[in-house]
Protein backbone atom coordinates (compact mmCIF):
# COMPACT_ATOMS: atom_id res chain seq x y z
CA UNK A 1 0.00 0.00 0.00
CA UNK A 2 1.64 3.30 -1.23
CA UNK A 3 0.10 5.45 1.75
CA UNK A 4 1.04 3.13 4.38
CA UNK A 5 4.50 3.22 2.50
CA UNK A 6 4.76 6.55 3.12
CA UNK A 7 4.15 6.80 6.53
CA UNK A 8 6.26 4.45 7.52
CA UNK A 9 9.22 6.11 5.27
CA UNK A 10 8.29 9.58 6.98
CA UNK A 11 8.46 7.84 10.61
CA UNK A 12 11.95 6.52 9.69
CA UNK A 13 13.24 10.24 7.77
CA UNK A 14 12.04 11.85 11.24
CA UNK A 15 13.74 9.71 13.47
CA UNK A 16 16.87 9.52 11.10
CA UNK A 17 17.12 13.50 11.50
CA UNK A 18 16.39 13.42 15.27
CA UNK A 19 19.10 11.01 15.87
CA UNK A 20 21.87 12.55 13.46
CA UNK A 21 21.20 16.13 15.07
CA UNK A 22 21.93 13.98 18.27
CA UNK A 23 25.13 13.17 17.06
CA UNK A 24 26.37 16.18 15.60
CA UNK A 25 25.14 17.88 19.10
CA UNK A 26 23.10 20.08 17.61
CA UNK A 27 19.67 18.96 19.23
CA UNK A 28 19.76 20.75 22.07
CA UNK A 29 19.67 23.83 19.94
CA UNK A 30 16.97 22.70 17.35
CA UNK A 31 13.22 23.37 17.41
CA UNK A 32 11.73 20.03 16.15
CA UNK A 33 7.64 20.61 15.17
CA UNK A 34 5.97 17.87 13.75
CA UNK A 35 2.40 18.85 12.60
CA UNK A 36 0.42 19.13 8.67
CA UNK A 37 -1.51 21.66 7.23
CA UNK A 38 -4.59 19.53 6.61
CA UNK A 39 -6.27 16.95 7.85
CA UNK A 40 -5.26 13.00 6.76
CA UNK A 41 -6.68 11.78 3.02
CA UNK A 42 -9.77 9.77 2.49
CA UNK A 43 -9.30 6.08 3.17
CA UNK A 44 -11.30 5.32 0.29
CA UNK A 45 -8.26 7.03 -2.34
CA UNK A 46 -5.95 5.39 -0.54
CA UNK A 47 -7.11 2.25 0.70
CA UNK A 48 -5.65 2.20 3.84
CA UNK A 49 -9.03 1.77 5.66
CA UNK A 50 -8.89 -1.77 4.16
CA UNK A 51 -5.55 -2.04 7.06
CA UNK A 52 -7.30 -1.39 9.53
CA UNK A 53 -5.39 2.50 9.22
CA UNK A 54 -8.18 5.43 9.39
CA UNK A 55 -6.34 8.82 9.13
CA UNK A 56 -8.73 10.66 11.05
CA UNK A 57 -10.57 8.76 13.42
CA UNK A 58 -13.99 9.20 14.18
CA UNK A 59 -13.81 12.52 12.59
CA UNK A 60 -16.01 13.91 9.89
CA UNK A 61 -14.21 14.00 6.38
CA UNK A 62 -11.01 14.52 5.63
CA UNK A 63 -8.20 16.76 2.99
CA UNK A 64 -9.73 19.64 1.91
CA UNK A 65 -13.16 19.53 3.84
CA UNK A 66 -14.06 22.48 6.23
CA UNK A 67 -15.40 19.38 8.69
CA UNK A 68 -13.06 18.82 11.66
CA UNK A 69 -11.03 15.25 9.69
CA UNK A 70 -10.03 17.97 7.04
CA UNK A 71 -8.86 20.65 9.36
CA UNK A 72 -7.87 19.36 12.47
CA UNK A 73 -4.44 18.03 13.27
CA UNK A 74 -1.53 16.81 15.27
CA UNK A 75 0.60 18.73 16.62
CA UNK A 76 3.92 18.72 18.73
CA UNK A 77 7.07 20.01 19.93
CA UNK A 78 10.06 19.32 21.16
CA UNK A 79 13.33 21.38 22.47
CA UNK A 80 15.79 19.61 24.51
CA UNK A 81 17.99 22.80 24.84
CA UNK A 82 14.79 25.05 25.80
CA UNK A 83 13.38 22.71 28.20
CA UNK A 84 9.88 22.11 26.92
CA UNK A 85 7.94 19.50 29.30
CA UNK A 86 8.17 16.11 27.78
CA UNK A 87 5.52 13.98 27.77
CA UNK A 88 2.44 16.46 28.61
CA UNK A 89 -0.49 18.38 26.81
CA UNK A 90 -2.08 21.27 25.54
CA UNK A 91 -5.77 21.40 24.31
CA UNK A 92 -5.95 25.05 23.57
CA UNK A 93 -6.85 26.58 20.15
CA UNK A 94 -3.93 27.40 17.61
CA UNK A 95 -3.17 27.66 14.13
CA UNK A 96 -0.12 26.90 11.89
CA UNK A 97 -0.11 30.52 11.41
CA UNK A 98 0.63 31.05 14.93
CA UNK A 99 3.79 29.09 14.30
CA UNK A 100 5.58 32.30 13.20
CA UNK A 101 5.36 34.41 16.79
CA UNK A 102 5.67 31.52 18.81
CA UNK A 103 8.83 30.52 17.68
CA UNK A 104 9.65 34.11 17.85
CA UNK A 105 8.59 33.84 21.47
CA UNK A 106 10.66 30.94 22.24
CA UNK A 107 14.09 32.59 21.13
CA UNK A 108 13.26 35.70 22.35
CA UNK A 109 12.92 37.81 19.03
CA UNK A 110 10.55 40.71 19.14
CA UNK A 111 8.13 40.51 15.78
CA UNK A 112 8.29 43.82 14.32
CA UNK A 113 4.94 45.92 14.31
CA UNK A 114 2.59 44.96 11.11
CA UNK A 115 4.24 41.67 10.57
CA UNK A 116 2.64 38.69 11.62
CA UNK A 117 -0.51 40.17 12.15
CA UNK A 118 -2.77 37.07 11.96
CA UNK A 119 -0.33 34.93 14.50
CA UNK A 120 -0.53 34.22 18.03
CA UNK A 121 2.26 33.82 20.10
CA UNK A 122 1.22 30.63 22.57
CA UNK A 123 5.18 29.93 23.79
CA UNK A 124 3.86 30.52 27.36
CA UNK A 125 1.53 28.05 27.10
CA UNK A 126 4.03 25.54 26.20
CA UNK A 127 5.66 25.52 29.45
CA UNK A 128 2.45 26.14 31.74
CA UNK A 129 -1.22 25.03 30.61
CA UNK A 130 -2.69 27.93 32.87
CA UNK A 131 -0.55 30.71 31.02
CA UNK A 132 -3.36 31.14 28.82
CA UNK A 133 -3.64 34.74 28.42
CA UNK A 134 -3.47 36.03 24.95
CA UNK A 135 -4.33 32.55 23.38
CA UNK A 136 -7.02 32.30 20.57
CA UNK A 137 -10.55 32.32 21.55
CA UNK A 138 -12.01 31.46 17.78
CA UNK A 139 -10.15 29.53 15.39
CA UNK A 140 -11.54 29.54 11.88
CA UNK A 141 -11.39 27.88 8.63
CA UNK A 142 -12.22 28.43 5.04
CA UNK A 143 -12.45 26.08 2.13
CA UNK A 144 -12.15 27.19 -1.77
CA UNK A 145 -13.49 24.86 -4.68
CA UNK A 146 -14.03 26.18 -8.19
CA UNK A 147 -11.96 29.34 -7.34
CA UNK A 148 -14.69 29.97 -5.01
CA UNK A 149 -15.26 30.19 -1.58
CA UNK A 150 -17.80 27.79 -0.72
CA UNK A 151 -17.34 26.91 3.02
CA UNK A 152 -16.19 28.35 5.97
CA UNK A 153 -16.47 27.14 9.91
CA UNK A 154 -15.43 29.04 13.18
CA UNK A 155 -14.74 27.57 16.60
CA UNK A 156 -15.55 28.92 20.23
CA UNK A 157 -15.02 26.59 23.01
CA UNK A 158 -16.28 23.11 22.30
CA UNK A 159 -18.47 25.04 19.55
CA UNK A 160 -18.34 24.90 15.91
CA UNK A 161 -20.24 26.50 13.21
CA UNK A 162 -20.35 25.44 9.64
CA UNK A 163 -21.34 27.65 7.03
CA UNK A 164 -22.34 26.20 3.71
CA UNK A 165 -22.26 28.30 0.20
CA UNK A 166 -23.27 25.00 -1.74
CA UNK A 167 -26.73 25.08 -0.73
CA UNK A 168 -26.87 28.08 2.04
CA UNK A 169 -26.93 25.86 4.90
CA UNK A 170 -25.32 26.43 8.73
CA UNK A 171 -24.34 24.31 11.56
CA UNK A 172 -23.37 23.89 14.74
CA UNK A 173 -22.13 21.25 16.51
CA UNK A 174 -20.75 20.54 19.80
CA UNK A 175 -17.52 18.79 19.51
CA UNK A 176 -17.21 17.40 23.05
CA UNK A 177 -20.54 15.98 22.94
CA UNK A 178 -20.38 15.01 19.26
CA UNK A 179 -16.77 14.76 17.72
CA UNK A 180 -17.64 13.43 14.72
CA UNK A 181 -19.90 15.90 13.89
CA UNK A 182 -23.26 14.40 12.88
CA UNK A 183 -25.96 16.52 14.70
CA UNK A 184 -26.84 20.01 13.94
CA UNK A 185 -27.80 22.09 17.29
CA UNK A 186 -28.07 25.30 16.45
CA UNK A 187 -31.43 25.30 16.59
CA UNK A 188 -30.80 25.35 20.17
CA UNK A 189 -28.27 27.70 20.26
CA UNK A 190 -29.10 30.74 17.75
CA UNK A 191 -27.80 33.22 19.38
CA UNK A 192 -24.54 31.78 19.94
CA UNK A 193 -24.46 31.26 16.26
CA UNK A 194 -25.37 34.97 14.79
CA UNK A 195 -22.21 35.73 17.67
CA UNK A 196 -20.23 33.13 15.98
CA UNK A 197 -21.12 34.27 12.48
CA UNK A 198 -20.21 37.96 13.23
CA UNK A 199 -16.58 36.64 14.21
CA UNK A 200 -16.69 34.98 11.30
CA UNK A 201 -17.27 38.50 9.40
CA UNK A 202 -14.31 39.35 11.18
CA UNK A 203 -11.59 37.24 10.91
CA UNK A 204 -12.38 36.09 7.59
CA UNK A 205 -11.16 37.08 3.73
CA UNK A 206 -14.23 38.47 2.54
CA UNK A 207 -14.89 41.06 4.82
CA UNK A 208 -14.00 44.56 6.16
CA UNK A 209 -14.26 45.61 9.82
CA UNK A 210 -16.00 48.28 10.21
CA UNK A 211 -15.02 51.53 11.95
CA UNK A 212 -11.79 53.13 12.55
CA UNK A 213 -8.57 52.03 13.03
CA UNK A 214 -5.10 53.29 14.44
CA UNK A 215 -2.01 53.63 12.06
CA UNK A 216 1.56 55.02 12.77
CA UNK A 217 2.59 57.76 10.33
CA UNK A 218 5.95 57.70 8.36
CA UNK A 219 6.93 61.10 9.51
CA UNK A 220 7.21 60.24 13.20
CA UNK A 221 7.27 56.88 14.40
CA UNK A 222 5.83 57.67 17.62
CA UNK A 223 2.86 59.45 16.05
CA UNK A 224 -0.84 58.23 14.54
CA UNK A 225 -3.43 58.30 12.74
CA UNK A 226 -6.89 56.78 12.64
CA UNK A 227 -8.60 55.62 9.29
CA UNK A 228 -11.18 53.73 7.77
CA UNK A 229 -11.37 50.13 5.36
CA UNK A 230 -13.70 53.24 3.39
CA UNK A 231 -10.90 55.17 3.18
CA UNK A 232 -8.69 52.81 1.98
CA UNK A 233 -11.19 51.80 -0.90
CA UNK A 234 -11.66 55.54 -2.00
CA UNK A 235 -8.00 55.32 -4.04
CA UNK A 236 -4.97 54.24 -4.77
CA UNK A 237 -6.34 50.97 -2.67
CA UNK A 238 -3.43 48.85 -3.49
CA UNK A 239 -0.70 51.57 -2.14
CA UNK A 240 -2.35 52.32 1.02
CA UNK A 241 -2.54 49.12 1.64
CA UNK A 242 1.25 48.16 1.72
CA UNK A 243 1.56 51.92 3.21
CA UNK A 244 -0.35 50.84 6.41
CA UNK A 245 0.37 47.23 7.33
CA UNK A 246 -2.65 47.94 9.83
CA UNK A 247 -4.68 47.41 6.71
CA UNK A 248 -4.08 43.91 6.15
CA UNK A 249 -5.63 42.99 9.48
CA UNK A 250 -8.74 45.50 9.23
CA UNK A 251 -9.52 45.48 5.11
CA UNK A 252 -9.40 41.85 4.65
CA UNK A 253 -11.43 42.03 1.44
CA UNK A 254 -10.68 45.91 0.71
CA UNK A 255 -6.86 44.60 0.68
CA UNK A 256 -7.31 41.61 -0.91
CA UNK A 257 -6.37 42.17 -4.60
CA UNK A 258 -7.22 40.54 -7.09
CA UNK A 259 -8.66 37.62 -4.01
CA UNK A 260 -11.76 39.08 -4.40
CA UNK A 261 -12.72 36.96 -6.86
CA UNK A 262 -12.75 34.13 -4.61
CA UNK A 263 -15.27 35.69 -2.47
CA UNK A 264 -18.73 34.23 -3.03
CA UNK A 265 -21.42 36.88 -4.70
CA UNK A 266 -23.23 36.45 -1.26
CA UNK A 267 -20.65 35.70 1.14
CA UNK A 268 -22.22 38.50 3.71
CA UNK A 269 -25.40 39.11 3.18
CA UNK A 270 -27.19 39.61 6.07
CA UNK A 271 -30.59 38.68 4.93
CA UNK A 272 -29.97 35.42 3.64
CA UNK A 273 -28.26 34.94 6.69
CA UNK A 274 -30.88 35.94 8.80
CA UNK A 275 -33.41 33.32 6.60
CA UNK A 276 -30.76 30.71 7.44
CA UNK A 277 -30.96 30.84 11.07
CA UNK A 278 -34.57 31.31 11.45
CA UNK A 279 -35.69 28.68 9.17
Amino acid sequence: NNHLDALLELDKIVGHMSNSLDELGLLEDTIILFTSDNGGLNGLTTFSDQYGHYSNGPLRGSKGEIYEGGIRVPFTIKWEGGKIPKGEKRSNLIGLNDIFRTICGLVGINVPQGQAVDSKDFSRYIYNEKSTYGLRKYLGAWVYFDSRLQFESMRYNEMKLVRSYQNSTAELFNLTADPSETRDVSSQHSDLVVKMFQRIRIDGPCHDKGGHFRVKTERKARTFRYISCYWIRQKRTEKRCAKFPEAENHCHYSCAGRNKQYCAKDAYDDQKLFKIFTN
